[in-house]
């Protein structure tokens, strides 16, 4: 496929190749940008294919890579999406585990591009951190709407890779067997809350830094999907808030009347916790000091600022400069101890200067409290 053009698309490398299909970087040379292009694998009906591709073009989200076109080549069917250049959530997590705020931002930004899926309609089906792209600034992109509900075909896979799971009312469901609700484990009718449950896998797997359920083979995997609950994250990893437990059991109860019934519920709950978690890590505010002592302590330092210059200007009648020392010799100081008490100390002269009367505003409070 290496070098091959078609319409107005080039294959220039290849991306990556999964359960699922092989993923290109393409050359749209009509408008001269690059795109990626995908052509999955051993497609059933191809009709359905394209016309899947056709309603999640329809999506319009920041959080969702857009699909701008689709058709055939070669009588294989073809999808061709907006290119998101970062890192996908799976080689992410290989390095380890998130701190819990970026996990909730992920999973809060993932519930959100489902809510806006959901209300036109629109299943993932195979929500996985492969299919989460982290692009250059941080922000998350869901990749593949559209397309993993179309693959007919039977795959004896491993764990992690994709498997269909035939016998559904619509005929065929696709996914990957770590990532799969139990409904679709079973082949019964999926809905929304399929996606509901691959995202609290996911994010059980952000907080942790491993996959809920990850048996030896494809069965094993669906056997631990169907009958094993997993354990709260904060006891997996202690540095997990337990306030996230509740979201984690929450979104991957087995029977999907006890899940979240909608994307919009799980991404209220997810960023209440975010907030809360900023809320306890933000650095505490300094204790301000009661308000009427702020104003005491700049009512007497205006005071003292008064005095000063009065007694500037007697030392200027008296036709000499204000000696500093001197004006400190003068002056009696009120110490105040609280809003209702008032003590009084006073200087004694030096011998040998003479005592100039106060000024009325400084002059001494008698016994009666009075000047």
């Amino acid at each position: 496929m290496l070098g091959k053009s078609f319409s107005h698309y080039r294959v220039l490398e290849t991306l990556g190749e999964g359960g699922m299909g092989v993923v290109y970087l393409g050359e749209d040379t009509l408008l001269g940008r690059r795109v990626a292009i995908k052509f999955p694998h051993a497609a059933g009906p191809s009709q359905r294919l394209l016309s899947e591709a056709r309603t999640a073009s329809s999506l319009s989200h920041s959080g969702i890579a857009a699909v701008y076109d689709c058709g055939m080549f070669e009588e294989q069917p073809y999808v061709v999406m907006e290119l998101v250049e970062g890192e996908n959530l799976g080689a992410i997590l290989e390095r380890g585990p998130l701190e819990p705020k970026r996990a909730l931002e992920i999973a809060g930004q993932v519930a959100a591009a489902l809510a806006e899926a959901h209300g036109r309609g629109i299943v993932h089906r195979d929500i996985k951190p492969s299919n989460i792209q982290i692009d250059r600034r941080g922000a998350v992109k869901v990749l593949d709407f559209g397309i993993a509900t179309s693959v007919g075909e039977v795959r004896a896979a491993a764990a992690g890779d994709s498997l269909t799971v035939t016998g559904t009312v619509d005929g065929s469901v696709s996914g990957t067997p770590r990532y799969m609700s139990p409904e679709q484990a079973r082949g019964d009718r999926t809905d929304a809350r399929t996606d509901l449950f691959a995202l609290g896998l996911v994010f059980w797997e952000c907080l942790t830094g491993r996959a809920a359920f990850a048996g030896r083979t494809a069965i094993d995997t669906l056997a631990q999907v169907l009958q094993t609950d997993p354990a709260p994250p904060s006891q997996v990893s202690p540095g997990v808030p337990r306030v996230l437990d509740r979201i984690c059991a929450k979104a991957l109860a087995k029977n999907p009347a006890d899940r979240y019934q909608t994307a919009a519920a799980l991404y209220e709950d997810v960023e209440t916790a975010r907030h809360t978690l900023v809320e306890a890590m933000a650095p505490s505010a300094p204790a301000r000091r009661p308000a009427w002592r702020r104003y005491l302590m700049a009512a007497c330092a205006a005071c003292l600022l008064a005095g000063v210059a009065a007694a500037s200007v007697v030392w200027v009648r008296r036709g000499r400069e204000p000696d500093p020392q001197a004006l400190e010799d003068y002056f009696s100081f009120y110490y105040i101890s609280s809003p209702r008490t008032v003590f009084r100390h006073v200087r004694r002269l030096p011998p040998g200067h003479r005592r100039t009367p106060y000024p009325r505003a400084f002059r001494p409070i008698g016994p009666s409290g009075r000047r």
